[in-house]
């Protein structure tokens, strides 16, 4: 199984438990040898088999009911703020994303956020926009201890609620 997760979900205060027990039933029928690990206090890693974007789908089609954002890791890199800025810019690029901003969370680690984001902002000069009013997307970066993991989201697209599953009636 791979070294770095699959999919970040950040819960609420003293929810992690809960939250890695209901993100485990919704994942153990599709691959029996996922595991579930709370990081960071309130941040739980999903580590599966399964590819990232197949594991959101998952999640937010049921959502636990204690997680507040979900983030399916596109790419995983060390805790290197150099080869975080090189992978943002080759996964904005080859998506071919005109105009974006970079968002990015800390949640444990020494690397600088706005070192990350201001370096794939400047890495992206020429071949897109950085819009932060009506972006095509957002690369969002979460930096943890031992690795810096990327999404690329619509805006809006990583908050989980109950309201996910509305119904088209």
């Amino acid at each position: 199984m791979n070294s770095y997760p699959k999919v970040i979900l950040t819960t609420g205060n003293n929810k992690g438990r809960k939250c890695a027990a209901e993100v485990l039933n919704r994942v153990i029928p599709y691959d029996e040898n996922a595991r579930v690990e709370e990081e960071v206090r309130n941040v739980i890693s999903v580590y599966s088999k399964l590819d990232p974007l197949t594991l959101y789908g998952l999640l937010r089609s049921a959502p636990p009911s204690s997680a507040f954002k979900i983030f399916p890791l596109m790419t995983t890199t060390g805790a290197d703020a150099k080869e975080a800025i090189k992978e943002g810019i080759i996964t904005l690029e080859n998506k071919k994303i005109q105009k974006f901003y970079v968002e990015c969370y800390k949640r444990g680690g020494e690397i600088n956020c706005r070192e990350l984001e201001i370096g794939i902002g400047m890495g992206m000069r020429g071949k897109g926009t950085v819009n932060y009013t009506d972006p095509d997307s957002v690369l969002f970066i979460n930096v943890m201890r031992n690795f810096i993991g990327l999404s690329v989201l619509k805006k809006g697209q990583e908050k989980l609620s109950a309201s996910t599953l509305k119904l088209n009636i």
